[in-house]
């Protein structure tokens, strides 16, 4: 599910250097999402509460989760996130991956464009290793 293949965009890359209109939003994250593997066209949906849970659809694959978002962004604009896997209800994700990851927890650090309608998930505070972009879709 997380990690399906990396794409790094230019344009976040040059959103480090100031801060964000996602600043001033209470959950920039709070919404439903959509990004689409480029190698195999396979969709990952993301639905983010305000309560601090998620369901994630990844492929076939449909995983009850909760997160913990840093409510404001790191000195490089990150926003720190980590995400539990409460329960993968199992079927093929995106990277073609079957396992359970039930009690998995992911450190993603996310960078939204200005417009707080994409971001990018990443492994560490750096584009280089990112995800995305994801679309807001709600």
């Amino acid at each position: 599910m997380l990690k399906t293949c990396m794409a790094v965009l230019v344009t976040f890359s040059s959103l480090q250097a100031f801060a964000t209109s996602a600043d001033t939003v209470a959950n920039p994250l709070e919404g439903t999402w959509e990004w689409t593997n480029i190698k195999n066209s396979c969709v990952e949906t993301y639905i983010f509460a305000a309560d601090g849970s998620g369901h994630i659809t990844s492929g076939s694959e449909i995983s009850i989760a909760e997160y913990a978002l840093d409510k404001t962004p790191t000195k490089k604009g990150f926003y720190k996130v980590v995400l539990t896997i409460k329960e993968d209800k199992g079927g093929k994700d995106c990277s073609e991956d079957e396992s359970n990851n039930t009690g998995e927890a992911y450190t993603k650090f996310l960078m939204f464009h200005p417009s707080g309608a994409q971001y990018v998930s990443c492994d560490k505070e750096t584009t280089d290793s990112c995800v995305g972009p994801l679309q807001r879709v709600r």
